[in-house]
């Protein structure tokens, strides 16, 4: 029999907010990163949220400015940190039981994200998910963040190519398939669609109708927003 996959999305899904933005509005509090630097990160989410052009590193890399040739495992222990305190509160539990009950019925429980692989290594320790496709931050030689992503961000085309490369290394080519979906955004449809059930979690509007017109069931968490 294949193998199969629970995947979750993680930012907007098994937590309500974006992980990197929390992680950058700590650093710029704290003052390790720059004014010059928090303004830059907020002309990129601009663009973002207009729909304009952006590269998907310039975000993670100007967050891991703050980082740049500092040793990885120190930075990981301080990330993990970052997200006991900050992060750890806001987990929806009623995805961690529907995440148990399906582990309970032999799923492997997968997160896909395009956050920083730190950050769901930070989760997933303490909810007991196995496996983990996120973006990966480049390591030196000396064992130093260089401040950079390592390959590319998990994110659109990527995150199903990143997810597939995964699981067949893991589970085997062609000996698994994805039986349940969580995501909250549109941009995740690609995903939702190779699942047999899928959860959209407080769906953006596109995903909400997307969602209806497949028949999916729809998690709301917070009052979608008035048209």
């Amino acid at each position: 029999m294949k193998t199969k996959l629970a995947v979750f999305d993680f930012d907007g899904t098994l937590i309500p907010d974006q992980s990197g933005q929390q992680l950058s509005l700590d650093l710029v509090h704290n003052k390790h990163l720059s004014k010059w630097t928090a303004t830059k990160l907020i002309l990129w989410g601009i663009r973002y949220k207009a729909h304009l052009p952006y590269k998907e590193k310039t975000a993670r890399e100007l967050i891991f400015k703050a980082f740049e040739n500092e040793n990885a495992e120190e930075v990981d222990k301080f990330i993990d940190k970052f997200y006991e305190e900050n992060l750890e509160e806001t987990v929806r539990e009623p995805l961690l039981r529907i995440a148990e009950e399906l582990r309970q019925d032999g799923m492997e429980l997968v997160i896909l994200s395009g956050a920083f692989t730190s950050t769901l290594g930070s989760f997933a320790k303490r909810h007991d998910f196995m496996h983990i496709v996120g973006t990966e931050m480049e390591v030196d030689s000396q064992g130093n963040y260089t401040g950079k992503v390592d390959g590319e961000c998990v994110a659109g085309e990527e995150k199903i190519k990143r997810l597939y490369n995964y699981a067949d290394e893991h589970f085997g080519k062609n000996n698994w398939e994805i039986e349940y979906a969580l995501a909250d955004h549109y941009t995740d449809r690609d995903l939702l669609d190779l699942a047999n059930k899928v959860y959209a979690v407080d769906p953006d509007a596109t995903l909400r109708r997307y969602a209806k017109k497949n028949g999916w069931e729809i998690i709301e968490f917070e009052k979608p927003k008035e048209k």
